[in-house]
């Protein structure tokens, strides 16, 4: 869970990147064994993320609140806003022309 916040320290988001795009590499690319530790890797940044997002969820409306005095109700249809945003373009991702 820390290796990609180490990674932004040194690198950047280039070498975040280029760990992400590394083990989507390894895990896409047939090889003759099978890698299991990937499932674990994959795993474990999916659990990061998700941690990330509960965090944003719920410190980012809190300090919003209590550091800047915004009014809750601004605060709470910002979020909404996004979240809603976010699902949408989920939703509408199966329809949009495919690059690759």
């Amino acid at each position: 869970f820390t290796l990609p916040a180490v990674l932004y320290d040194a690198t950047g988001w280039a070498g975040v990147a280029a760990f992400g795009g590394s083990l989507a590499f390894f895990y896409l690319v047939p090889v003759s064994k099978k890698i299991r530790w990937i499932d674990w890797v994959l795993s474990g940044a999916f659990v990061s993320t998700e941690l990330q997002w509960n965090v944003l969820n719920t410190a980012v409306p809190a300090t919003l609140i209590t550091s800047y005095q915004l009014p809750t109700s601004a605060v709470g249809l910002a979020i909404g806003s996004g979240a809603l945003v976010s699902m949408l373009y989920l939703l509408s991702l199966p329809t949009l022309p495919r690059l690759i």
